[in-house]
């Protein structure tokens, strides 16, 4: 028994170097590339309307973008070369039909019981992954998100050596003897990729595996996550902001002073470090109180 060579993964295998979740996963990209190539043509044909702004801020287009077509160059060498690489050139009978990138994309999806035994299975998972990001990057300016945590989706089968069960070590038939049973014991891999949602958007969908979120739960489960972590004043702005929260680090320190906010221990560089749920809650105080005065000053006015 091997691990999987895919990225972040090291999943128990036999006689494979890719597992079934990522091997799931490559597929989609792969099947994704030929979508992706017609973006870049997108782009490269249209008057892009993301280059500098003239006079008066009105947009100054372009006819024709230069990188978006080195990117579409790069892309079809990328595809070719994982076809060579898995396709003898002095063995035309099987290739793809073209050169084009859905005949090429076509064939790897064909092969990909090969790819997944190859000794270059990682080099050509990490490929497809590198070319579909630099597309993607290309493409378009992503408009403003907010981060939604990592996609949970389990991906593959669950690792069945992780505990010790009569059902997955005893003989054929053996009765579980874990309480309630073991599948709550295995490591399930999940896809793990960053999710970022358009504002007021209640749903977001994984680029990577293409399962859909709810954006609320994603949220509330990142700010549980975030409330356990031990942050310095100046690290607590930065992790803060993944949750909308805009908190100088002049202001933690205050609340340090006046034993607000207590440190409950030190880095390693002697540097006090804060609870961020702690953090969370004093912001939270410090934002009602300035509803309330906002709302007093109100009512002031109005009995003026």
């Amino acid at each position: 028994m091997t691990e999987c060579v895919g990225h972040d993964c090291g999943t128990p295998v036999d006689d494979a170097n890719l597992c079934a979740g990522c091997t799931e996963l490559l597929a989609r990209r792969i099947g994704s590339l030929g979508a992706w190539a017609r973006e870049l043509d997108i782009t490269i044909a249209r008057q892009a309307r993301l280059g500098d702004r003239g006079p008066g801020g009105a947009v100054q287009p372009v006819p024709f973008d230069e990188h978006a077509s080195a990117d579409r160059d790069l892309l079809n060498a990328d595809i070719r070369g994982l076809v060579r690489l898995l396709h003898p050139v002095n063995n035309p009978a099987g290739a793809p039909a073209s050169s084009s990138i859905d005949d090429m994309a076509t064939w790897l999806l064909a092969h990909l019981e090969d790819i997944r035994h190859h000794p270059a299975a990682a080099r050509v998972e990490q490929t497809v992954y590198s070319a579909i990001r630099r597309v993607w990057r290309r493409v378009d300016r992503p408009p403003v998100t907010v981060y939604a945590g990592p996609c949970d989706t389990p991906i593959g089968d669950p690792d069945t050596t992780s505990c010790g069960c009569a059902c997955h070590h005893g003989g054929p038939f053996t009765k579980c003897d874990v309480d309630g049973g073991c599948w709550q014991l295995h490591d399930q891999p999940t896809c793990g990729a960053d999710l970022y949602a358009i504002p007021r958007r209640t749903v977001v969908r994984c680029r990577a595996c293409g399962t859909d979120h709810d954006v609320q739960a994603r949220r509330e489960w990142l700010a549980a996550t975030i409330e356990d972590m031990w942050v310095t004043s100046a690290d607590a702005g930065r992790l803060l902001a993944i949750l909308d929260v805009d908190l100088p680090s002049t202001t933690i320190r205050k609340w340090a002073e006046r034993n607000q906010l207590v440190a409950r221990t030190l880095d390693p560089a002697g540097r006090p470090l804060y609870r961020a749920g702690d953090i969370l809650d004093l912001n939270a105080q410090r934002l009602a109180r300035a509803h309330q005065r906002t709302e007093r000053r109100g009512r002031k006015r109005q009995a003026s």
